[in-house]
């Protein structure tokens, strides 16, 4: 069994090698609201920071 394949490019090989999104540090959403938080309200503001885990994972866990 071969470990690598040699894939056919369209355009030649590659000029560099490259590793794309390897880590969660490659993933880093930072959101930019601009709302006004007054403390009143029906609804909660939470700031959530996950590594590892997925939005999914996470809204279950908030929800029980």
């Amino acid at each position: 069994m071969h470990d690598s394949f040699e894939w056919s490019r369209a355009s030649g090989p590659a000029l560099l090698p490259a590793e794309i999104r390897a880590t969660p540090s490659d993933f880093v959403v930072t959101e930019d609201l601009t709302l006004d938080f007054s403390g009143d309200g029906e609804h909660d503001f939470l700031w959530i920071e996950k590594t590892g885990a997925n939005t999914q994972w996470v809204a279950e866990r908030l929800a029980e």
